[in-house]
């Protein structure tokens, strides 16, 4: 504790908005470099976003060339290296490296010299984007908004919607299919065509592929035979570089709601509430909750397209405007996993604390002694209800460093609430209302499913889950065991079809969690992630229960799995149930326009050394 306090106080006294890179150089670069290429090799430590897998000594080189890249590809297929690239460690699986002995013949590649942008074409109705795959999201987001063409009220180019997190590479997002939140709703003037992922916005797409003589850089084009194939590829090539399909720029606002009941929200028919799920969806498009474990009322956010800022809302300069959340040192998410993998009962006070400082925090002011008093004293809720959500003085103490650093985080306002620091109203372009995720947001792992469901099922599916969710979590307290340490989040998304790209031969992306089924009336993806501490005990058990509700409620086709994140459980853990890879994972495309055996046996073709292939991948594309 003494060294918790002293880092605390190390932290309190320095600048606001500090950075952590999960990159750990451990050397020095090697002196020597092979013949025609312009890398340097050298070694660093690999960390993914959890702290839950982490390497050391892995060999890495930067490139800056495609030749450069090419020359890499040679010598680590004649030396039996395989090679990843990599970039942000935004990412919870093991689809680039693992602690496993085989890993170490890993040469990670850093693309991000790859990072050029330029318009191809810029219509009013959309525009053409060419960006390099090493390209920084949060970068690409602002380069198209700050062009001049588009809607000439509101200039710029945009995304349907966007990942949360700002700090992904434009190729680790289609490696994997990065998505946000958004389905078509009444009188919507947008494009509805672009509602699912990233990876169906891609028009060509310049990778690594095996030729026939070498591994050698090709460019796909959307309508030809395999331009679906490496949409969505999981890291089996080196994406290079993307031309996108973009739309006319629009402002969003964004309103948080911390004072409806969980089972308003999620009330068994949409007929029962206004502020259920699907009526909330029908009237906005675009929504997320996040539901801290044992708390009463989720954290709501609905998004509307306002191309005027409304009066009580605050515009926002750029992204990330929950400083509360996205703000938090490492040391300080490093000290509530010790402390609650240490001591699991204390999860219920820390989810109920957590859903106490959004909801004050959003209104500009979380001070200790107003958090105090709302947690440790019942109060009535709107319903007339005497709150749950209360805590003991011992437990609230406890988490005393968690409570300064979210008072620094305010800008100095922790004691008064300010207009500056309010973020339940914000309007402004698009993407800064969107993107909220950054490198100092709590490093918690998360499992992940896309759930295929007709429009008119959400509200009763989400019911039906979230009343799982409840029954497990009781039956686990019951037994003094708190696995899940974090919170629930949910977002609903569109299918990915070619109807808005008018290029004859287009197909979805193959490996898409968003892809289409080959039944229409499967038209929104509901996306569920539960969110906890890897070393959490019990966190295999009970998300292999969750999984299998999922599986024998609905076929296997109509779930995906959200490649990045966790899944395939068993008691041990993510991606260690071998029946699940080896047989549910391939029903889960069984509908879809290209079935699993065909993508992996096309993804072989191009890769017939497995040459991009980490002992992982090679289990998901044999």
């Amino acid at each position: 504790m003494d060294k918790i306090n002293k880092e605390r106080r190390g932290f309190l006294k320095s600048t606001y908005g500090l950075l952590f890179s999960p990159i750990i150089i451990s050397s020095l670069p090697m002196s020597f470099l092979l013949t025609g290429c312009d890398s340097r090799f050298y070694r660093i430590t690999y960390e993914n976003w959890s702290q839950d897998i982490r390497v050391q000594n892995v060999l890495a080189a930067k490139v800056y060339s495609n030749q450069g890249l090419e020359t890499l590809a040679d010598w680590a297929l004649n030396n039996n290296y395989y090679i990843k690239a990599f970039g942000s460690m935004h990412n919870w699986s093991p689809l680039i490296i693992s602690e496993e002995a085989s890993d170490k013949k890993a040469l990670l590649i850093d693309i991000s010299q790859f990072d050029h942008l330029d318009m191809v074409s810029s219509a009013e109705d959309h525009g053409v984007v060419r960006a390099g795959g090493g390209v920084q999201a949060e970068a690409l987001y602002q380069y198209l908004s700050d062009q001049p063409g588009g809607n000439p009220n509101i200039p710029g180019y945009a995304f349907s919607n966007t990942p949360a997190p700002g700090n992904l590479s434009l190729a680790g997002m289609l490696s994997i299919g990065g998505h946000g939140t958004k389905v078509d709703y009444q009188d919507s003037t947008e494009n509805e065509y672009f509602n699912g992922s990233i990876s169906n916005c891609v028009l060509s797409l310049t990778v690594m592929v095996w030729n026939g003589e070498k591994y050698a850089i090709r460019t796909f084009q959307r309508g030809e035979e395999d331009g679906d194939l490496f949409l969505t590829a999981l890291g089996s090539t080196i994406i290079i570089e993307a031309t996108l399909f973009v739309l006319p720029n629009y402002n969003l606002r964004c309103q948080s709601f911390t004072n409806i009941h969980h089972t308003e929200l999620f009330a068994e028919t949409a007929s029962e509430s206004p502020l259920t799920i699907s009526n909330i969806i029908d009237d906005a498009g675009r929504m997320e909750v996040i539901w801290f474990p044992f708390s009463q009322y989720p954290w709501l956010k609905v998004w509307t397209n306002e191309p005027e800022k409304p009066p009580s809302s605050r515009r926002v300069s750029g992204a990330y405007n929950y400083p509360f959340s996205d703000n938090i040192p490492v040391f300080i998410s490093d000290f509530i996993k010790s402390t609650l993998v240490a001591n699991p009962s204390l999860v219920p006070a820390f989810g109920k604390l957590q859903a106490a400082i959004t909801s004050f925090a959003l209104k500009g002011g979380a001070k200790r002694e107003t958090l105090f008093k709302k947690m440790t004293e019942p109060t009535k809720s709107r319903r007339g209800e005497t709150t749950t959500d209360v805590i003991s003085e011992a437990e609230f103490n406890i988490f005393e460093p968690y409570i300064k650093a979210v008072e620094h985080t305010l800008q100095g306002n922790s004691h008064t609430r300010s207009f500056l620091t309010q973020s339940n109203d914000l309007w402004g372009d698009a993407w800064k209302t969107l993107v909220y995720v950054r490198e100092t947001t709590l490093r918690i792992t998360a499992n992940g499913y896309a759930v295929h469901l007709n429009r008119s099922d959400i509200q009763s599916f989400l019911h039906d889950f979230t009343q799982v969710y409840l029954r497990l979590q009781d039956k686990y307290a019951s037994r003094g065991q708190y696995p899940m340490a974090g919170p629930m989040e949910i977002r609903i998304t569109g299918t990915d079809t070619t109807n808005g790209l008018n290029i004859l031969g287009a197909k979805p992306p193959a490996f898409s969690a968003t892809t289409a089924t080959t039944d229409s009336s499967l038209d929104s993806v509901v996306w569920l992630d539960l969110l906890t501490f890897s070393d959490m005990p019990e966190m295999g058990a009970l998300y292999q229960e969750i999984e299998n509700w999922l599986y024998e409620k609905l076929p296997a086709e109509q779930i995906r799995v959200e490649w990045s994140k966790g899944w395939g459980y068993n008691a041990s853990g993510p991606w260690q149930n071998h029946d699940f890879i080896a047989n549910t994972l391939r029903d889960t495309f069984a509908s879809a326009t290209s079935t699993y055996e065909n993508t992996v046996a096309r993804l072989r073709r191009y890769d017939p050394h497995y040459l991009f292939s980490s002992p992982f991948i090679k289990k998901l594309v044999p």
